[in-house]
Protein backbone atom coordinates (compact mmCIF):
# COMPACT_ATOMS: atom_id res chain seq x y z
CA UNK A 1 0.00 0.00 0.00
CA UNK A 2 1.51 3.46 -0.96
CA UNK A 3 2.47 5.83 1.43
CA UNK A 4 -0.28 9.14 1.54
CA UNK A 5 1.73 12.38 1.79
CA UNK A 6 -0.52 15.28 2.00
CA UNK A 7 1.17 18.72 0.88
CA UNK A 8 -0.75 21.72 2.06
CA UNK A 9 -0.26 25.25 -0.19
CA UNK A 10 0.65 25.81 -3.48
CA UNK A 11 0.83 29.43 -3.95
CA UNK A 12 3.98 30.50 -2.41
CA UNK A 13 5.81 27.72 -4.78
CA UNK A 14 7.70 25.49 -2.23
CA UNK A 15 4.52 23.14 -2.25
CA UNK A 16 4.87 22.76 -5.87
CA UNK A 17 8.90 22.09 -5.47
CA UNK A 18 7.75 19.40 -2.34
CA UNK A 19 4.79 17.87 -4.34
CA UNK A 20 6.63 17.46 -7.13
CA UNK A 21 9.84 15.69 -5.47
CA UNK A 22 7.39 13.39 -3.80
CA UNK A 23 5.73 12.12 -7.18
CA UNK A 24 9.49 10.53 -8.06
CA UNK A 25 9.64 8.78 -4.89
CA UNK A 26 8.30 5.21 -5.45
CA UNK A 27 5.12 3.91 -3.41
CA UNK A 28 4.00 7.59 -2.46
CA UNK A 29 0.56 8.31 -3.40
CA UNK A 30 0.82 12.69 -3.10
CA UNK A 31 -2.48 14.61 -2.25
CA UNK A 32 -2.31 18.60 -2.45
CA UNK A 33 -4.83 20.60 -0.14
CA UNK A 34 -5.46 24.23 -1.57
CA UNK A 35 -7.78 26.74 -0.91
CA UNK A 36 -9.15 27.60 -4.08
CA UNK A 37 -9.32 25.56 -7.64
CA UNK A 38 -5.73 26.22 -8.58
CA UNK A 39 -5.66 27.57 -12.05
CA UNK A 40 -4.45 25.39 -15.29
CA UNK A 41 -0.79 26.03 -15.48
CA UNK A 42 1.71 24.11 -16.46
CA UNK A 43 2.84 23.51 -13.34
CA UNK A 44 -0.56 22.24 -11.93
CA UNK A 45 -0.68 20.24 -14.73
CA UNK A 46 1.92 18.40 -14.91
CA UNK A 47 1.36 17.62 -11.42
CA UNK A 48 -2.08 15.91 -11.62
CA UNK A 49 -0.87 14.47 -15.01
CA UNK A 50 1.95 12.51 -12.89
CA UNK A 51 -1.11 11.47 -10.28
CA UNK A 52 -1.35 14.06 -7.98
CA UNK A 53 -4.77 14.57 -6.25
CA UNK A 54 -5.84 17.96 -5.42
CA UNK A 55 -8.12 18.92 -2.76
CA UNK A 56 -10.03 22.33 -2.15
CA UNK A 57 -10.42 23.08 1.47
CA UNK A 58 -11.32 25.82 3.75
CA UNK A 59 -8.32 25.91 6.33
CA UNK A 60 -11.16 27.82 8.84
CA UNK A 61 -12.86 24.66 9.30
CA UNK A 62 -11.17 21.80 11.04
CA UNK A 63 -14.04 19.03 10.35
CA UNK A 64 -13.62 19.61 6.74
CA UNK A 65 -9.86 19.81 7.26
CA UNK A 66 -10.41 16.01 9.33
CA UNK A 67 -11.92 14.96 6.28
CA UNK A 68 -9.36 15.85 3.86
CA UNK A 69 -6.20 13.79 6.26
CA UNK A 70 -8.82 11.02 6.75
CA UNK A 71 -6.19 8.03 5.86
CA UNK A 72 -3.16 10.16 5.25
CA UNK A 73 0.31 9.25 7.34
CA UNK A 74 2.57 12.25 6.76
CA UNK A 75 1.60 16.33 6.64
CA UNK A 76 4.04 18.33 4.99
CA UNK A 77 2.41 22.24 5.43
CA UNK A 78 3.69 25.41 3.29
CA UNK A 79 0.64 27.21 4.35
CA UNK A 80 2.44 30.43 6.36
CA UNK A 81 0.24 33.77 6.86
CA UNK A 82 2.60 35.61 8.65
CA UNK A 83 -0.59 37.84 10.21
CA UNK A 84 -2.75 35.02 11.17
CA UNK A 85 -1.74 31.33 12.30
CA UNK A 86 -4.73 29.66 12.59
CA UNK A 87 -4.97 28.07 9.27
CA UNK A 88 -1.66 26.23 10.84
CA UNK A 89 -3.18 25.21 13.27
CA UNK A 90 -6.43 24.06 12.22
CA UNK A 91 -4.36 21.63 9.98
CA UNK A 92 -2.50 20.32 13.27
CA UNK A 93 -5.75 19.86 14.92
CA UNK A 94 -7.48 18.26 12.07
CA UNK A 95 -4.55 16.01 11.52
CA UNK A 96 -4.38 14.80 15.17
CA UNK A 97 -8.16 13.87 15.54
CA UNK A 98 -7.55 12.55 11.40
CA UNK A 99 -4.86 9.99 13.67
CA UNK A 100 -1.55 11.40 10.99
CA UNK A 101 1.50 10.00 12.27
CA UNK A 102 3.73 12.91 10.83
CA UNK A 103 3.58 16.71 10.65
CA UNK A 104 6.19 18.68 9.21
CA UNK A 105 4.80 22.31 9.85
CA UNK A 106 5.51 25.69 7.46
CA UNK A 107 9.01 26.61 9.01
CA UNK A 108 11.23 26.29 6.68
CA UNK A 109 14.13 29.14 7.98
CA UNK A 110 16.45 29.40 10.38
CA UNK A 111 17.21 28.16 13.37
CA UNK A 112 15.02 28.31 16.58
CA UNK A 113 16.94 31.16 18.06
CA UNK A 114 17.23 32.60 14.52
CA UNK A 115 13.42 32.73 14.13
CA UNK A 116 12.99 33.81 17.12
CA UNK A 117 14.54 37.26 16.53
CA UNK A 118 11.79 38.27 13.68
CA UNK A 119 8.30 39.12 14.32
CA UNK A 120 7.19 37.71 11.12
CA UNK A 121 7.64 34.83 12.41
CA UNK A 122 5.68 34.53 15.58
CA UNK A 123 3.31 31.69 13.50
CA UNK A 124 5.90 29.17 13.18
CA UNK A 125 6.91 29.59 17.11
CA UNK A 126 3.27 28.99 18.06
CA UNK A 127 3.65 25.93 15.88
CA UNK A 128 6.36 24.07 17.62
CA UNK A 129 4.88 25.25 20.89
CA UNK A 130 1.46 23.30 19.43
CA UNK A 131 3.35 20.00 17.89
CA UNK A 132 5.39 19.14 20.96
CA UNK A 133 2.50 18.81 22.57
CA UNK A 134 0.27 17.56 20.13
CA UNK A 135 1.73 13.77 20.20
CA UNK A 136 2.28 13.88 16.33
CA UNK A 137 5.91 12.98 15.42
CA UNK A 138 7.34 16.18 13.71
CA UNK A 139 10.21 17.64 11.79
CA UNK A 140 11.34 21.07 11.65
CA UNK A 141 12.94 21.88 8.32
CA UNK A 142 15.36 24.46 9.03
CA UNK A 143 17.34 25.57 5.39
CA UNK A 144 18.55 29.21 5.86
CA UNK A 145 18.12 31.56 3.53
CA UNK A 146 17.03 29.70 0.01
CA UNK A 147 19.98 30.80 -3.10
CA UNK A 148 17.13 31.45 -4.80
CA UNK A 149 16.61 34.90 -4.15
CA UNK A 150 19.84 35.38 -6.01
CA UNK A 151 18.20 35.08 -9.45
CA UNK A 152 15.90 37.86 -8.93
CA UNK A 153 15.97 40.07 -11.77
CA UNK A 154 18.37 37.69 -14.07
CA UNK A 155 17.92 38.44 -17.66
CA UNK A 156 18.27 34.44 -17.98
CA UNK A 157 14.81 34.14 -15.85
CA UNK A 158 14.43 32.52 -12.94
CA UNK A 159 13.35 28.50 -13.35
CA UNK A 160 12.55 27.72 -10.01
CA UNK A 161 8.92 27.23 -8.30
CA UNK A 162 9.51 30.34 -6.14
CA UNK A 163 7.85 33.38 -5.87
CA UNK A 164 10.46 35.93 -6.12
CA UNK A 165 8.82 39.33 -5.52
CA UNK A 166 11.86 41.29 -3.29
CA UNK A 167 16.00 40.42 -3.68
CA UNK A 168 17.17 39.88 -0.34
CA UNK A 169 20.70 40.43 1.01
CA UNK A 170 22.29 40.64 -2.04
CA UNK A 171 20.98 42.86 -5.34
CA UNK A 172 22.41 41.03 -8.15
CA UNK A 173 20.19 43.09 -10.57
CA UNK A 174 21.06 46.56 -9.38
CA UNK A 175 24.86 45.91 -8.05
CA UNK A 176 24.11 46.21 -4.77
CA UNK A 177 23.87 44.28 -1.44
CA UNK A 178 23.35 45.47 2.68
CA UNK A 179 24.97 42.83 5.29
CA UNK A 180 26.33 42.94 8.44
CA UNK A 181 29.46 44.34 9.78
CA UNK A 182 31.93 47.76 9.43
CA UNK A 183 33.97 46.29 6.83
CA UNK A 184 37.09 47.77 7.96
CA UNK A 185 38.91 43.92 8.33
CA UNK A 186 39.85 45.32 11.69
CA UNK A 187 38.67 42.49 13.99
CA UNK A 188 35.64 44.59 14.16
CA UNK A 189 33.22 42.50 11.67
CA UNK A 190 31.62 40.20 12.68
CA UNK A 191 29.38 36.68 11.46
CA UNK A 192 27.96 38.18 8.76
CA UNK A 193 26.36 34.67 7.74
CA UNK A 194 28.18 34.53 5.00
CA UNK A 195 27.22 37.48 2.86
CA UNK A 196 30.56 39.03 2.54
CA UNK A 197 31.75 35.56 0.51
CA UNK A 198 28.42 35.84 -1.72
CA UNK A 199 29.55 39.28 -2.61
CA UNK A 200 32.97 38.15 -3.81
CA UNK A 201 31.10 35.32 -5.94
CA UNK A 202 28.96 37.38 -7.39
CA UNK A 203 31.78 39.90 -8.17
CA UNK A 204 34.30 37.48 -9.41
CA UNK A 205 31.29 35.58 -11.90
CA UNK A 206 29.73 38.88 -13.36
CA UNK A 207 32.97 41.12 -13.47
CA UNK A 208 31.08 44.06 -11.95
CA UNK A 209 32.04 45.30 -8.61
CA UNK A 210 28.79 45.64 -5.93
CA UNK A 211 27.97 48.22 -3.93
CA UNK A 212 28.05 47.12 -0.57
CA UNK A 213 26.30 49.21 2.37
CA UNK A 214 27.76 47.68 5.54
CA UNK A 215 25.61 47.71 8.74
CA UNK A 216 26.87 47.61 12.26
CA UNK A 217 24.27 45.67 14.47
CA UNK A 218 23.92 49.50 16.57
CA UNK A 219 22.80 50.68 13.15
CA UNK A 220 20.71 47.65 12.94
CA UNK A 221 19.18 47.38 16.32
CA UNK A 222 18.05 51.10 15.26
CA UNK A 223 16.56 50.76 12.20
CA UNK A 224 14.56 47.42 13.57
CA UNK A 225 13.48 49.73 15.97
CA UNK A 226 12.32 52.70 13.02
CA UNK A 227 10.43 49.64 11.28
CA UNK A 228 8.26 48.53 14.00
CA UNK A 229 5.33 51.53 13.25
CA UNK A 230 5.89 50.98 9.80
CA UNK A 231 5.38 48.16 6.79
CA UNK A 232 5.65 44.71 8.28
CA UNK A 233 8.08 43.78 5.56
CA UNK A 234 10.49 45.97 5.91
CA UNK A 235 10.92 45.10 9.83
CA UNK A 236 10.95 41.69 8.38
CA UNK A 237 14.05 42.39 6.15
CA UNK A 238 15.74 44.66 9.22
CA UNK A 239 15.16 41.72 11.96
CA UNK A 240 16.55 39.48 8.71
CA UNK A 241 19.60 41.33 8.97
CA UNK A 242 20.07 41.46 12.36
CA UNK A 243 19.73 37.31 11.90
CA UNK A 244 23.33 37.34 10.04
CA UNK A 245 24.44 39.72 12.28
CA UNK A 246 24.14 37.41 15.00
CA UNK A 247 25.36 34.66 13.52
CA UNK A 248 22.03 32.75 13.52
CA UNK A 249 21.63 32.53 10.07
CA UNK A 250 23.81 29.53 9.01
CA UNK A 251 21.98 26.45 9.29
CA UNK A 252 24.27 22.95 9.43
CA UNK A 253 23.44 20.79 5.81
CA UNK A 254 22.57 17.55 8.08
CA UNK A 255 20.24 16.05 4.76
CA UNK A 256 22.84 16.69 2.32
CA UNK A 257 24.77 14.13 3.92
CA UNK A 258 21.82 11.64 4.77
CA UNK A 259 19.89 11.61 1.73
CA UNK A 260 23.40 10.42 -0.70
CA UNK A 261 21.09 10.05 -3.93
CA UNK A 262 19.59 13.97 -4.08
CA UNK A 263 22.48 16.23 -6.23
CA UNK A 264 22.44 19.30 -4.73
CA UNK A 265 24.59 22.88 -6.08
CA UNK A 266 27.98 22.24 -4.44
CA UNK A 267 28.35 25.88 -3.48
CA UNK A 268 26.34 29.60 -4.00
CA UNK A 269 28.81 29.88 -6.53
CA UNK A 270 27.10 27.33 -8.78
CA UNK A 271 24.11 29.01 -8.24
CA UNK A 272 25.49 32.37 -9.76
CA UNK A 273 26.99 31.61 -12.79
CA UNK A 274 24.16 29.70 -14.15
CA UNK A 275 21.89 32.90 -13.32
CA UNK A 276 24.49 35.70 -13.70
CA UNK A 277 27.01 34.24 -16.15
CA UNK A 278 26.92 35.79 -19.55
CA UNK A 279 28.28 32.35 -20.82
CA UNK A 280 24.84 31.12 -22.56
CA UNK A 281 25.91 27.28 -23.06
Amino acid sequence: MPLRVVVAGLTNGLGLAIASALLDTPDTEVIILTRRSPSSTPSIDNLISRGAVIRVVDYTSVPELTAALEGVHTVISTVFVWYDAQPGLNLIEAAKRAHVQRFAPSDFAFSSAGNASIDLYNPKRQFRAILEESGLEYTFFKNGLFMDYLAYGSPKGYKGPLKLIHPLVVDVAAGKARIPGTGRGDGDVYEDGGCGEIVRDVESVTGRKIEVEYLSRERLGEMIEEARNGEPFELFINQLMGVFADGLARVEPRLNGLLKDVEVMSSVREFVVEYWSEDES
